[in-house]
């Protein structure tokens, strides 16, 4: 039996695994936010399909989940499962907005949240492909809310797994004396969580900084590099648009917030998300660099500061030096960019 099996290995070297991925997440966390993050795992359990709906509030509750499929070595399903409320807290936590209601996410919230789950359930495949010799890659995130019977039906059905067992990790997320709460699920199937057996069983306990990487885990790192400079340098283009579009803007139209606030929506999610991926790819000059852009976004969106042709001259060159940091070039001076940013941030 496969509970028994991994009751056998006493769950030790899987739970060093995920204290290893939790000390990378929270580094990651910690960055993004710019406060420190701790994240615990008090509680890891094998529980049979049927009995973690109840184990987690019911099949009936509603429940946020970020989803990913994952493929090589170990197939099936990893989910970061919330609580609407949970959702609401993590959600204002990342993007500093004030929602209620889970009927108000909006995409920037739906954006911050799959993030979120990148930065957790990316740091568990990495360390669990590297540790355990594995090749192993995942899906970019999905999103889902909706009934968490119905949520745990889908992903068995979608990917067929005829399993008996899920690994459960209760979560907890210590920001600013507050703590944030989720499970973690990993759905596996029979193959896979017989290859973790063995391979549990002969594991060299992994250092957590170590730089060392398998031939697998190079592929991996090579892949998600590719993915999250395409999806960055998507961004900056869409930057670019928008910031084109409102400087064209004439008088008395460019006054009309109706033209100007779905291009201002969209400049300070796409620096949200370009910050957000930066800091879990270890850019750190790019994430502080759209951290203030960030900010300028959401002054400029809320008519406390104006989008001069001053300012305009600045953001465009700051998405130039975005563009360099991506691509690892020389960018000019970055500190003396930064400092005018600081200025337009605190005139």
């Amino acid at each position: 039996m496969i509970k028994a099996e991994f009751e056998r290995i006493k769950l030790d070297t899987f739970r060093e695994i995920t204290s290893i991925a939790t000390s990378h997440a929270a580094k990651s966390l910690s960055t993004m936010l710019g406060s420190k993050v701790n994240i615990t795992v008090p509680n890891v359990i094998v529980e049979k399909v049927e009995n973690v709906p109840e184990l987690l509030g019911g099949r009936d509750k509603s429940t946020v989940a970020v989803f990913f499929t994952i493929s090589g070595h170990i197939s099936g399903s990893i989910l970061l499962v919330l609580s609407a409320l949970e959702s609401l807290r993590f959600t204002n936590l990342l993007t500093g907005q004030k929602l209620t209601k889970i009927e108000d996410l909006d995409e920037m919230g739906r954006s911050a949240l799959k993030e979120l789950g990148n930065v957790v359930a990316g740091s568990y495949v990495r360390v669990l492909a590297d540790g355990l010799q594995m090749k192993v890659s995942y899906s970019v995130p999905g999103f889902t809310y909706d009934m968490l019977g119905a949520i745990l039906d889908e992903m068995l059905a979608c990917h067929s797994l005829e399993t008996n067992y899920v690994v459960v990790m209760e979560s907890e997320f210590v920001v600013m004396e507050q703590i944030y709460r989720g499970h973690l699920l990993f759905i596996l199937s029979p193959k896979a969580v017989n290859a973790i057996i063995n391979s549990l069983g002969n594991l060299q306990k992994p250092e957590p900084d170590s730089e060392s990487m398998d031939p697998s885990g190079e592929e991996k790192k090579d892949e998600l590099s590719e993915i999250f400079h395409l999806e960055v340098q998507n961004s900056i283009g869409q930057m670019k648009k928008d910031l084109s579009c409102l400087a064209q803007l004439k008088e008395p139209a460019g006054r009309d917030p109706d033209q100007k606030m779905p291009a201002l929506d969209r400049l300070f999610r796409q620096a949200h998300m370009v910050k957000s991926s930066s800091a879990s790819m270890g850019f750190d000059q790019l994430q502080k660099l759209t951290q203030s852009l960030e900010h300028i976004f959401k002054l400029v969106r809320d008519e406390q500061i104006s989008l001069t042709p001053h300012l305009v001259s600045l953001l465009s060159e700051s998405m130039d030096t975005c563009q360099g940091l991506l691509d690892q070039k020389e960018v000019g001076d970055y500190r003396e960019l930064m400092e005018r940013l600081d200025l337009t941030l605190c005139p």
